[in-house]
């Protein structure tokens, strides 16, 4: 396994790199340990590329599972630490987002020792969401639009939100939860797209299981 970028689409962590340990991650301090495990689905089946990352203040390691469901985290703050789970492309949310409503007691909560590797631990995501794939275009050009940024929010509680910016080909994939159905992306230079006004059935719904593409087009 290697460390790689989160995706982009995912909130900004601060990543840990060096040669000495697996992962590009460097030995752990004394207040620190790691966490070796493996990710599955409801199935019981192995899950390989998605990003793990424990619930910590500070810097934050992650670490992305093989083709066996396989991570290792380094750098794991001492103490009870919860283990977080993403996998946007396939309909498993950021666990670690409050946006997406996930209960953090049916997350794995596991005993990191300083300087020791506590193993074994396995870590069963939810039912999978809705996928939502877009691109976002200049609607009188056609360019791609790599400036632009997406935001979406809770419809019982809008204070509770997830945005973030697309990738450089101005796309961009979610895990579209059921409380969700209003997608609002900005960019420089352009009006705001909003899909409750710019779609004609006026609002975004993506079921559980499904995926959908969309092509915002942003007008100046």
């Amino acid at each position: 396994m290697r460390t790689v970028p989160l995706y982009s689409l995912l909130p900004v962590l601060i990543l840990w790199a060096g040669a000495e340990w697996p992962n590009g991650q460097r030995q752990p301090a004394s207040a620190a340990g790691a966490v070796e495990g493996i990710v599955v689905n409801t199935d019981g089946r192995p899950v390989a590329g998605v990003r793990v990352y424990p619930m910590q203040t500070g810097p934050t390691p992650f670490s992305v599972t093989d083709v066996r469901g396989r991570f290792e985290l380094v750098g794991v703050q001492a103490g009870s630490v919860r283990i977080m789970t993403s996998k946007m492309e396939e309909g498993y949310p950021d666990t670690g987002s409050g946006m997406y409503g996930v209960n953090l007691e049916s997350i794995p909560v596991v005993l990191v020792q300083p300087g020791a590797t506590t193993d074994n631990v396995v870590v069963k995501l939810g039912m999978r969401l809705g996928v939502l794939r877009g691109t976002v275009i200049d609607a009188a050009s056609g360019k791609r639009v790599p400036t632009a940024r997406i935001r979406i929010a809770r419809e019982d509680n809008p204070a509770n939100f997830l945005s973030t910016n697309v990738d450089e080909a101005g796309q961009f994939v979610l895990a579209w939860p059921a409380h969700v159905r209003r997608l609002e992306v900005t960019a420089p230079g352009f009006k705001a797209w909003r899909s409750d006004v710019d779609l004609p059935e006026g609002h975004l719904t993506v079921p559980s299981g499904a995926e959908k593409a969309l092509v915002v087009r942003m007008r100046r």
